[in-house]
């Protein structure tokens, strides 16, 4: 037995940066009909140009709460070019300078105030077209919305691939937040399960865990496919969870022992916070250093539990039920989490400030697993309907469903990455 854990510490960042924000009628178009924008992309008309123009436009109607028209121009246009497009109704106008070679120059304006807005710079890293657009939308969704962007993260879920005599391996794959460009990034032929981002925006890395003929060890890979192990105590390595700062990580394991803890790891040093003789698992970083998890403690059934490093108690925060997969947004500030409602498991919100729980599905599909997106407003989860398990996001505004594994495709333990840097591309 022996664990690489200081492995852990070397993958965070301490930074997370926030550009400025105004905010704009578009974060309430959910009460109202969508909002008309306008983005004319100036500079040489070709394939390019068209590609980034559309993935903006695909981008920033993606939470289906804006329709986008695009124009391209060859020249710049001047201010009363850009505000006479006001008379076709649109609210904003994005005019984005692509004449640039390092970088895209980007404005609002404001058609009701006849004012600009914003102007930002996205500087073009990398040579993927895509990761460009990626960016761009992050930029401008965050001035529209007053909340991060959430284009540039990366998605990663695991899928069982069928093998003779009703057996399967399983694989991690990853996609772009849309699951487009889905791509497998972890193929061993054994079953690798519950994939989880590190958050350093420099350096995108994947910890999960891979079944052996003696535990389940946990390892993590980057981008290049390079991998090592992270944790191999004796029976389960899973879960990690990573703080906003970078500073600490938890995750559980049993360490040959019948029950599962939660270890922390923080200052170069390895602690184990649950000190009970249930099963404890599931870690998530809330606010204040706080860590919710799963636990069957006192009740016999996992319930949620909230770990206060200060204090260190854990006192729980939810009492009868059975519940599963916190995941917790600082956008924010709010828990969701999983929880059987009638035979059903459901999606549940909990506000962390107000301390009060609201559901937020009330359909007939079994949700597996659920994590939020930077901004808050979708959850990416797994949906089993009895035939096949697939990914999903969940629409809180419009409480509608966007799929993104193909019917008749088992895949479960969604993640949902930071907003990266630079966009990660596998090699």
């Amino acid at each position: 037995m022996h664990i690489m854990i200081a492995l852990l510490s070397l993958f965070f960042v301490s930074e997370y940066v926030h550009a400025d924000t105004v905010s704009c009628a578009i974060e309430h178009a959910q009460h109202h009909t969508k909002t008309d924008l306008l983005l004319i992309m100036v500079g040489q008309e070709d394939q390019q140009a068209h590609e980034i123009a559309n993935l903006v436009k695909k981008a920033l109607e993606f939470n289906e709460q804006c329709a986008l028209t695009i124009l391209v121009r060859e020249r710049m246009l001047n201010k009363q070019e850009i505000f006479a497009h006001a008379d076709h109704g649109y609210s904003y106008i994005i005019l984005v300078d692509n004449t640039h070679h390092n970088a895209l120059h980007w404005h609002l304006f404001d058609t009701l105030e006849n004012s600009i807005v914003k102007s930002k710079k996205v500087v073009k890293k990398g040579d993927v077209a895509r990761s460009w657009a990626y960016a761009l939308a992050d930029s401008v969704y965050q001035v529209l919305t007053s909340k991060p962007g959430f284009f540039s993260t990366k998605i990663a879920y695991t899928k069982e691939i069928p093998l003779k005599n009703g057996l399967h391996y399983a694989y991690v794959y990853i996609a772009d937040y849309d699951g487009s460009n889905e791509q497998p990034l972890v193929q061993t032929p054994t079953i690798n399960v519950a994939p989880r981002w590190n958050r350093d925006p420099k350096r995108p890395l994947i910890f999960y865990s891979e079944n052996t003929n003696t535990n389940m060890r946990m390892m993590v890979i980057d981008m290049h496919k390079k991998h090592i192990v992270a944790s191999n105590f004796d029976g389960l390595n899973m879960l990690p969870a990573f703080s906003d700062d970078g500073m600490c990580v938890a995750y559980c394991a049993t360490r040959g022992s019948g029950n599962c803890d939660i270890y922390q790891w923080q200052c170069r040093k390895l602690q184990k916070i649950t000190h009970n003789s249930s099963n404890n698992f599931w870690p998530v970083f809330g606010n204040n250093g706080i860590i919710y998890f799963i636990s069957d403690y006192q009740t016999g059934r996992p319930h949620i539990f909230a770990y206060n490093p200060t204090m260190n108690t854990s006192e729980p925060i939810t009492q009868e039920g059975y519940y599963a997969s916190p995941t917790f947004c600082s956008a924010i500030n709010c828990l969701a989490y999983t929880k059987n409602v009638k035979g059903i498991m459901q999606i549940f919100g909990y506000d962390t400030h107000a301390g009060v729980h609201t559901q937020l599905t009330h359909d007939k599909a079994q949700k597996e697993e659920c994590v939020w997106s930077a901004c808050g407003s979708l959850l990416l989860c797994s949906v089993n309907d009895g035939k096949s398990s697939r990914i999903a996001l969940y629409n809180t505004i419009t409480h509608t469903y966007h799929f993104i594994t193909p019917e008749g495709s088992k895949c479960h333990y969604p993640s949902w990455s930071i907003v990266y840097n630079e966009y990660p591309v596998v090699t």
